[in-house]
């Protein structure tokens, strides 16, 4: 499967999943935006995956700030002229421990990367694409998205099954529309 002339900004894609999905598509042809909140970690990744030839830009970028995705989203469209797709992968948990044992400070970053991250890049892309004529948008659900128990992971399970529902809504929303809006759950 080729992706060449596709486009294509993964959050979170400095490590794990992000990076193998970014790396993947890249070997597949895409021009690959990577971005992690550490600019660090955007140096490296592009450095690396830039050295084996393939083509990736990158700049840090926290999901939960509005700005910062407006700003990632402007970054891409400067450097390759478009996006063709946007992968919402950047997720946070704290591990596997009761709910009591998380801090209102951690909880609300998982939340704001999770869930709130997500819904900002789609309320900010999904019109994007519409505007330019067609796009997908592929959101990353994992553990207790399907809406199974995930004991120890309460939380991350919880912003993983709204993430799923607000997939769904959005592809009612949108049908009929140049847009394509998917959830994908690894493992």
């Amino acid at each position: 499967m080729t992706l060449k002339g596709k486009v294509v900004v993964v959050t979170g894609s400095t490590r794990g999943i992000g990076r193998a999905i970014a790396e993947s598509i890249a070997v597949r042809g895409a021009s690959v935006v990577v971005s992690s909140r550490r600019q660090e970690a955007v140096e490296d990744t592009v450095s690396v995956l830039k050295g084996r030839g393939l083509s990736v830009s990158g700049i840090s970028a926290d999901v939960s700030s509005q700005s910062d995705l407006e700003k990632l989203l402007q970054h891409a469209v400067d450097t390759w002229g478009r996006v063709d797709v946007w992968v919402n992968n950047a997720g946070l948990s704290l591990g596997r421990r009761p709910l009591s044992a998380a801090g209102i400070a951690d909880l609300e970053r998982i939340i704001g990367t999770n869930f709130t991250g997500t819904l900002k890049a789609c309320r900010l892309v999904l019109p994007f694409f519409v505007k330019r004529g067609g796009g997908i948008m592929l959101n990353m659900s994992g553990r207790g998205g399907d809406g199974k128990p995930a004991p120890g992971n309460a939380v991350y399970g919880a912003t993983k099954a709204a993430v799923v529902s607000l997939t769904r809504s959005l592809a009612s929303e949108y049908r009929g529309k140049p847009v394509s809006i998917h959830c994908i759950s690894p493992g």
